[in-house]
């Protein structure tokens, strides 16, 4: 049944059952009317006229012949409508839950896009779109930051597109970061657990929004393949390419530009300070970037050498983790799941991402009919990743095998 149609016969059925409940409510009140207001006449005395409770009924042949008839009949089109309605009801009841659920569903979104508005839309606005610039990722300026000596630095942090966070997180993992934040960067915690103002119902709002606006994989992938070509022509003021691969570009993407808030790149997670690094590039009359190699080289000096939230790839870890490529491209594409090992020795915390698989889902009755969702396509196609395992697994700490 399409939604079309289901939301057709709830429309039926309320309407039915709004002129089953009109009729019963006129005959009450014409029954109150008759034998209530019309039935009897006003008291004139004592016994100049018998009082109600005295006066005789009808007669037996009243009573047996045509008021036992009107009742019978009556009795009769009460139980034609419920023999007719009671079935209907039932069968309309699917249609009903379905919509009801749709109704669910919809409320919940619009209470979690009411909360992710920009500051000053709507009175519950948390400002999510102010820092992630609607879904697509954006920036937040002037981010006061204190490094782990207790520097103070005024920094630009890209903040990831949320239009495919749920094309690499489940729900859970998504749950977590919006309950828990991320210390040391913009995301605050919102979560009550966390320290913050929203409560459980509040947090899935926010998700059940993202859900229903998580951008269509096939195109995020085309956007992430056109992305990449305009990098691979990416050239330094000497006519130098910028990046020496494909792998290399992936690992980096969104380093020149901002695109998606870098929530392609491994490097915002695996590179110290890539999330708010400068680099400087402008385009020539073609489009392509010309990039400052000072700049360039400053950002990735440490190229997945370790950052804030990921380990070091350099150096061998990767291939000590991963012996076999083969599980190294499996862990890219789907990412860690809390407590589960990965690799030689790794035990995963929920926080890497899965790039080319989106998670399946337990069933959510105000979502896909209460259906599980299984794993689709994620952001990133099989032969991108490839590209970023092979750079991945010849990183070092010198820069020599990059």
């Amino acid at each position: 049944m399409t939604l079309a149609t289901a939301t057709t016969f709830a429309t039926v059925y309320r309407t039915i059952g709004l002129t089953l409940f009109a009729l019963v409510a006129v005959g009450a009140i014409l029954y109150v009317l008759v034998n209530v207001l019309f039935a009897g006449k006003a008291e004139l005395g004592s016994e100049i006229e018998l009082a109600a409770n005295r006066k005789p009924y009808y007669p037996d042949e009243v009573l047996e012949g045509p008021k036992l008839d009107r009742s019978l009949t009556i009795a009769l089109l009460f139980l034609a409508v419920l023999a007719v309605g009671i079935p209907y009801y039932w069968v309309m009841e699917p249609a009903r839950q379905e919509n009801a659920a749709d109704g669910f569903g919809n409320r919940f979104a619009h209470r979690g896009e009411l909360l992710f508005a920009a500051t000053g839309d709507n009175p519950r606005a948390l400002n999510c779109a102010g820092c992630h610039s609607g879904l697509d990722g954006g920036v937040v300026q002037d981010f006061i930051r204190t490094d782990s000596e207790g520097n103070v630095s005024v920094v630009d942090w890209r903040a990831p597109s949320l239009g495919s966070v749920l094309l690499r997180f489940s729900r859970d993992e998504v749950t977590f970061i919006l309950t828990y934040g991320r210390p040391g960067s913009p995301m605050p915690a919102w979560g009550i657990d966390g320290g913050g103002p929203l409560n459980e119902q509040q947090i899935q709002n926010l998700i059940d929004y993202l859900d229903e606006n998580t951008f269509d994989p096939a195109e995020v992938q085309a956007a992430a393949e056109e992305q990449l070509a305009l990098y691979m022509e990416a050239d330094f003021e000497d006519g130098t390419p910028v990046f020496g691969s494909e792998g290399e570009a992936m690992f980096n993407l969104g380093l020149l530009d901002n695109f998606a808030g870098g929530a392609y790149a491994c490097a915002r997670c695996h590179t110290t300070d890539w999330s708010f690094a400068e680099v400087e590039s402008e385009t020539d009359d073609d489009g392509n970037f010309i990039v400052d190699r000072e700049s360039y080289e400053a950002a990735t000096e440490n190229s997945g050498c370790g950052g804030a939230y990921g380990p070091s790839l350099c150096d061998g870890a990767v291939d000590r983790q991963f012996p076999d490529p083969e599980d190294h491209v499996e862990f890219v594409t789907a990412g860690s799941e809390f407590g589960i090992g990965y690799g030689t020795s790794g035990q995963g915390d929920g926080t890497m991402p899965g790039f080319g698989l989106r998670p399946p889902e337990d069933g959510l009755f105000w979502i896909e009919r209460g259906e599980a969702r299984e794993a689709t396509a994620g952001m990133l196609t099989p032969e991108l990743i490839d590209a970023i395992v092979d750079y991945e697994r010849q990183l070092t700490s010198d820069g020599s095998g990059s």
